[in-house]
């Protein structure tokens, strides 16, 4: 059984014995092959495939901006129509709309070399971005991105930024440098790794902690 978020595409996978020389498979029917082949070659014979079904938005990450009444969502989607964010201060009344402002995404051509050109190269989707603004100081809001066309996310919430210069409350943070490498299935896990702490950490409550700081490259979040 695999967990596997933030993808869009099927993945393939495959037992290996003898390494990248001479590969061969424990499945019966795949014959081995007789001299020293590149490893997507013989992958192709000796494949299984998982079905990945995520067709709604994922990968949701929240920012602030210059303008503390403006917080920045960007979310990845296998494809969009017309992408908006839906946002308020209750879930049933999220009457604020903001519309997606850009939208990009890169093909295995814009990466430098193989295996990222060819075999490792995954389809990213479309990464989208918007702006929620008007947002009120120190106020908790509402909100879902996706398409009428492909669907929606679940509501979730967020507490909008306090406004600068005002009162003597302390603004608590929670800094992050390098964690490391953890997946949530713990199929990659190394015992020790920050990953794992930080990210059981950040799973329970944390009354009054208000914002994450992320110090370092986020690629192996």
């Amino acid at each position: 059984k695999f967990y596997v978020p933030n993808y869009f595409s099927d993945i393939q996978a495959v037992y290996v014995r003898g390494g990248n020389v001479l590969p061969s498979s424990p499945i019966q029917g795949v014959p081995p092959p007789s001299k020293p082949v590149e490893m997507g070659t013989w992958m192709d014979q000796g494949t299984l495939t998982f079905n990945v079904k995520n067709t709604g938005p994922v990968r949701k990450v929240l920012s602030f901006t210059s303008d503390p009444s403006v917080v920045r969502i960007t979310w990845s989607a296998p494809q969009a129509r017309s992408p908006v964010v839906h946002y308020g201060k209750s879930p049933k009344e999220m009457d604020g709309k903001a519309t997606a402002m850009e939208q990009s995404t890169f093909a295995a051509s814009d990466m430098c070399t193989p295996p990222a050109t060819s075999l490792g190269y995954i389809s990213p989707g479309i990464q989208i971005s918007a702006e929620m603004t008007d947002l009120e100081p120190n106020t908790r809001y509402y909100y879902r991105v996706g398409d009428s066309s492909y669907g929606f996310s679940s509501v979730h919430s967020f507490i909008s930024p306090p406004a600068p210069g005002i009162g003597d409350s302390a603004l608590k943070l929670f800094v992050i440098a390098d964690h490391g490498a953890y997946n949530l299935d713990n199929s990659l896990y190394f015992p020790g790794g920050y990953g794992q702490q930080i990210y059981s950490y950040l799973s329970l409550p944390k009354p009054g902690l208000e914002m994450a700081v992320q110090s370092s490259v986020v690629a192996t979040a």
